[in-house]
């Protein structure tokens, strides 16, 4: 095969198909591959422009709308979302993006984020009696019991 034929069909080979769909191309489904990837990284997918700058195609904030319809279509009781806020600051890596995500998500911009903790010890200041009290009988019974 001579080096024209040769690359004429690499050329072929790059064009999409014009009867078929393009994504069952290979292309189509590399492309898709691609712009989910672009999509979740938080960035916009974009359409080439032969006359200039590439278009927006689809905006990365059409991603998190399409996330919090699905969460308020599926409601559920098991606070999955909440559960995963609490874990993030649990672990309190305060340069990580996914802390200052969560820090955003509970309404801190800036410095440490403490709404979580701050919970917690609004639940538990008023049982702290009630759990000294239980010691205490637990420490007396077992004084008394010997063991």
């Amino acid at each position: 095969m001579s080096a024209l034929r040769k690359l004429q069909q690499r050329w072929d080979d790059m064009l999409p198909e014009e009867d078929g769909d393009f994504l069952e191309s290979t292309a189509g489904k590399e492309w898709l591959e691609k712009s989910t990837a672009r999509l979740m990284s938080g960035r916009d997918v974009m359409k080439p422009n032969p006359f200039g700058r590439d278009g927006v195609l689809v905006i990365s904030q059409h991603l998190v709308e399409s996330v919090a319809n699905h969460l308020s279509a599926n409601g559920g009781d098991n606070y999955a979302i909440e559960r995963i806020l609490i874990e993030v600051m649990r672990r309190a890596h305060k340069d990580d993006v996914l802390y200052q995500l969560a820090s955003e998500a509970l309404g801190v911009d800036e410095g440490e984020c403490r709404v979580v903790q701050d919970l917690a010890l609004e639940i538990l200041s008023p049982l702290a009696e009630e759990y000294a009290d239980a010691a205490r009988d637990d420490d007396k019974a077992q004084s008394e019991c010997g063991f």
